[in-house]
């Protein structure tokens, strides 16, 4: 893939900016890792073992970075920026806004310090492992819960009388008259 989107990179400043060039060339390089990893994911969230959780574990980052190496590329950015846009069909319009959006969210319109691109990227990674590790830990918890429904009535009387002494709780489950209580309270 990396050979792929290199070669790509190579290519697009030598070529007139044309949509199959650039959006189609890039959606074939991207298609497999996209593809294959959310299979793995849908897998580790269905059948989540300890095996295949650490596998994925092992294998996230690199799958983050070769997405952040796609996403943050000033070649394939500056070669969409340039398509003549008033030329093409609405619905490609709208793809190429997508992606130039998805690109700038991505930190490739960064300004050019090497220094905000890796901070970026090191965030992106942080945030990749720590949500990798909640749901981790959410799947792995076998803390019993139980939906308890209380009449709005109840949860109306309950704000009115405890308004003044601060007893915040209520506020969150009142609202809609639905709390989760530990079985073990």
């Amino acid at each position: 893939m990396r050979e792929d989107f290199k070669g790509l990179e190579g290519e697009l400043p030598k070529k007139e900016a044309e949509y199959e060039t650039i959006v189609e060339s890039l959606e074939k390089i991207r298609h497999p890792l996209s593809y294959s990893w959310g299979v793995v994911s849908h897998l580790n969230n269905v059948k989540n073992s300890d095996e295949l959780r650490k596998v994925h574990q092992a294998v996230q980052p690199e799958v983050v970075k070769a997405s952040m190496e796609l996403s943050q590329s000033r070649v394939v950015f500056n070669a969409l920026g340039s398509l003549d846009q008033s030329a093409l069909p609405e619905s490609r319009k709208r793809i190429v806004e997508s992606a130039l959006r998805d690109m700038r969210l991505s930190g490739v319109d960064l300004e050019d310090s090497i220094c905000a691109v890796v901070c970026f990227g090191f965030c992106e990674w942080s945030l990749e492992n720590l949500l990798a590790a909640f749901r981790a830990a959410q799947r792995k918890s076998s803390t019993p819960y139980t939906w308890v429904a209380l009449p709005p009535c109840v949860c109306v009387r309950g704000v009115l009388f405890h308004q003044d002494d601060g007893f915040a709780p209520l506020g969150a489950w009142c609202s809609n008259g639905l709390f989760t209580a530990n079985e073990a309270d």
